[in-house]
């Protein structure tokens, strides 16, 4: 058995590891918001409640996917929590940003927000959920991490508002969390590969 056939299982564990942490990155946040829907919002018609219901729910949801994927690296169950801060705190993040910056509703955007701007905004939630996150995780870990969770927020947000206009019907926020989950779901899904390369001792 020659070498490039002993690694094939390993190649195909990896890419399976990364296709399912960017699946349930992406449809986690999917299916808290639709639990707080249907149990939390209680038809309350004040929005900073409903989204903020909507945020966490998204975050606890991705954070609770997330660990069970890879808390057989040592992540304790603290990810959770910081998930859900880190999601919550982002997307308030990115709300305020775009109406300060005069974006006004974020399906309205032009195409220099979708080509400037937005990207900008993404960078600040990045750092926010990458930093909170990465006190989770092992030192030599932390700043890769806080990079990838920007990266994948800055082209999470312009990708948001292109599904926000293919599907219209969905919501402005329910495609802008799709989206930025997506992303970031690629963006530290490649650092986790990383991470399996090298296991904690």
């Amino acid at each position: 058995m020659n070498s490039s056939t002993k690694r094939l299982p390993k190649t195909t564990d990896n890419i399976q590891h990364f296709v399912l942490w960017v699946v349930v990155t992406a449809w986690m946040w999917a299916l808290g918001p639709a639990i707080w829907v249907i149990v939390g919002e209680g038809g309350s018609s004040i929005g900073v409640y409903i989204e903020t219901g909507l945020f966490l729910f998204g975050g606890i949801f991705i954070g609770l996917g997330q660990w069970l994927i890879f808390r057989h690296l040592g992540i304790s169950g603290w990810w959770i929590a910081v998930t859900a801060l880190g999601w919550t705190l982002g997307w308030f993040e990115s709300i305020a940003l775009i109406f300060l910056l005069g974006g006004g509703d974020f399906g309205m955007l032009g195409p220099i927000w979708l080509a400037i701007r937005l990207p900008i905004v993404g960078i600040i939630p990045g750092v926010t959920l990458g930093g909170l996150q990465s006190f989770t995780l092992r030192d030599d870990m932390r700043i890769r991490w806080i990079l990838a969770t920007s990266i994948g927020w800055a082209i999470g947000l312009p990708l948001s508002f292109v599904l926000s206009n293919l599907l219209p019907s969905l919501g402005n926020w329910g495609q802008a969390g799709f989206g930025t989950c997506i992303s970031v779901g690629v963006a530290t899904g490649i650092v986790l590969l990383q991470w399996k390369a090298h296991p904690p001792a």
